[in-house]
């Protein structure tokens, strides 16, 4: 008998070759994201925001494929600090405003994209540096979750949570 297989994800970052080895790992690490397809443009999901119609059909299109064809479910949408598509970080006033820019522009993405793809889970994250590491923002609305989540640290069950906390 065939074991099922998971439907592969869909990953929408920029094309930032400072990050996209460290998104791959926080795909794979943390959020358990075996099977993917990767598609990366200049700022991650700004084209699908700007207004350009015929690049926002374009990229559309190639979302559309993935999710008829290969049965993607599950949207992970990235941004970065320092984007260079958004004028890096020298164009906010400080680290809150380009987060809170970024986390703007996540959840218009993810809202855009629910709207054409009703069956879809978007899942949005926002990767910064803190000292060398880079760590990945849960997005949750239009504001980071945990500004600190560390891709490499493995992420504790309920059970693992109540045996370190002695509630077992």
């Amino acid at each position: 008998m065939r074991k099922p297989t998971i439907p592969p994800a869909l990953i929408l970052c920029c094309v930032d070759y400072r990050y996209i080895e460290a998104i791959q790992a926080f795909i794979k690490r943390r959020l358990g994201v075996a099977t993917y397809n990767l598609k990366t443009d200049a700022g991650g999901t700004k084209a699908l925001l700007d207004g350009n119609a015929g690049v926002r059909t374009w990229m559309l299109h190639n979302i559309r494929l993935a999710y008829q064809r290969h049965g993607v479910r599950t949207v992970v949408l990235v941004h970065h600090e320092d984007c260079a598509a958004y004028g890096g970080s020298a164009a906010f006033r400080d680290g809150a405003e380009e987060t809170a820019c970024h986390a703007q522009q996540l959840a218009m993405a993810s809202s855009l994209l629910r709207a054409f793809f009703q069956r879809l889970t978007v899942r949005m994250f926002y990767a910064h540096r803190v000292r060398s590491r880079i760590v990945f923002a849960e997005i949750v609305g239009s504001h980071p979750r945990h500004r600190a989540a560390r891709h490499m640290r493995p992420q504790l069950t309920e059970r693992k949570r109540r045996k370190l906390s002695g509630r077992m």
